[in-house]
């Protein structure tokens, strides 16, 4: 937009970014399988404007309903993703799968590979949180 001379505020583009998550996730997926399995190939991904565990059970039943259900699953510290998949066991469970409870490993090394997936996204975060202004921005470029 900068280079177009457009200034745009950071509140506009977060707001295009929840208006046009799930268009551009429509666009991307095309076919192609997006979370990442143990050889760092990405099998699913979801654009969503909260972390909470509604979320995480919207993701895991999107990726169970188009892969299968998982026998581990890796996850972070995040207390969302582990109530979310408490709550997908209880529903195996329920339901009487044999055999089809998810095992949860929250394990730090092993989640390297999941995190080195999205590195490059982390690393312009990462620097873009130090913006207090549009100014401040626009020094950079």
């Amino acid at each position: 937009m900068a280079e177009r001379g457009v200034r745009v505020d950071h509140a506009t583009i977060h707001r295009w970014v929840l208006e046009y998550a799930p268009q551009l996730e429509a666009a991307f997926r095309n076919g192609k399988k997006r979370a990442v399995d143990k050889f760092g190939d990405t099998i699913d991904f979801m654009l969503t404007e909260k972390r909470d565990e509604a979320a995480a059970r919207r993701f895991f039943n999107k990726a169970i309903g188009q892969h299968g259900l998982p026998d581990k699953v890796v996850i972070d510290k995040s207390g969302s993703n582990a109530a979310a998949l408490d709550t997908l066991n209880w529903q195996i469970w329920f339901a009487g799968i044999i055999g089809g409870f998810i095992e949860v490993l929250q394990v730090k090394y092993l989640n390297n590979i999941v995190e080195q997936s999205h590195r490059a996204v982390k690393w312009k975060m990462r620097t873009a949180l130090g913006f207090k202004s549009i100014e401040g921005a626009e020094v950079l470029y």
